[in-house]
């Protein structure tokens, strides 16, 4: 469902359930012998249901990637339908399991778009993907569980990027990433954001491509950009103590700094 976000889909009293029939493209995973898979029965938000769902993504078989990320939205639709999860609910095994039910889909997501040989199924996957990260991601900080979102947050944050990298909206990108805690971005997300903001005018990744670095740093300037370079800017300097001297240099190397905007003028 390209262009419908599925967080906001959801906030607005949607369900996973309309969402997915808005996807054309999902369909039943079914293995190799043909027999379908229970990938749609009525899941529970408990540890051995939420397992069991994973191991029909995850597990053994000669699986097309399509078929296992399927699975896993059948799943996530089931579960939002009967069972609602709960970031707060007490039991941790649960929400350690949900998390994995949808890293293993939004993974598997991904690795079908790459697969596909048409653009507008592959743009339709990666929506998916993102859509399915954004899910996580809000549920991991929803859940303030220090050992879920110290494991998940971050790389989930990073293969957020790629595929909005990968679909040219890096306004979205640059959206997400200022909500985001800046300390929780790896260098390779602080990467993604200046090659974002690098392209403002389009934010499309791409414009900057045939561009000279003067010209880039003249746009990065420009009144319609300064404030999204100053936001980027304030927020390396918030970044983990770990990596914040590779994100500073990263950033000098590419992004003009503020005062040499003011000498531009």
């Amino acid at each position: 469902m390209v262009g419908v976000p599925m967080n906001r889909f959801l906030a607005a009293g949607g369900t996973i359930a309309l969402w997915l029939l808005l996807i054309p493209d999902v369909k039943a995973a079914e293995p190799p012998s043909g027999q379908p898979l229970s990938c749609a029965r009525s899941w529970k938000y408990e540890k051995n249901s939420l397992q069991n769902a994973r191991k029909l993504v995850t597990g053994p078989g000669d699986r097309k990637p399509e078929d296992r990320a399927s699975c896993g939205l059948r799943a996530l639709e089931a579960l939002e339908a009967l069972d609602k999860p709960d970031p707060s609910h007490e039991c941790a095994d649960c929400r350690a399991e949900y998390v994995g039910l949808l890293k293993d889909t939004a993974d598997y997501l991904g690795k079908s778009a790459m697969r596909t040989k048409s653009d507008e199924f592959a743009t339709s996957l990666y929506n998916q993907e993102i859509e399915t990260r954004l899910t996580l991601g809000q549920f991991l900080i929803e859940s303030d569980d220090k050992r879920l979102i110290d494991k998940y947050w971050s790389k989930n944050f990073d293969e957020l990027g790629d595929a909005l990298e990968t679909i040219n909206d890096g306004k979205r990108f640059h959206a997400q990433a200022r909500m985001a805690d800046a300390e929780r971005l790896s260098a390779k997300s602080f990467g993604i954001w200046v090659r974002a903001v690098r392209s403002c005018a389009a934010w499309n990744f791409d414009s900057t491509a045939h561009m000279s670095e003067r010209e880039i740093y003249a746009q990065t300037c420009s009144a319609d950009c300064r404030t999204d370079l100053t936001r980027l800017r304030q927020r390396a300097e918030l970044a983990n103590e770990k990596e914040r001297k590779e994100i500073s240099d990263l950033v000098n190397d590419l992004l003009p700094r503020i005062e040499q905007c003011a000498e531009e003028k």
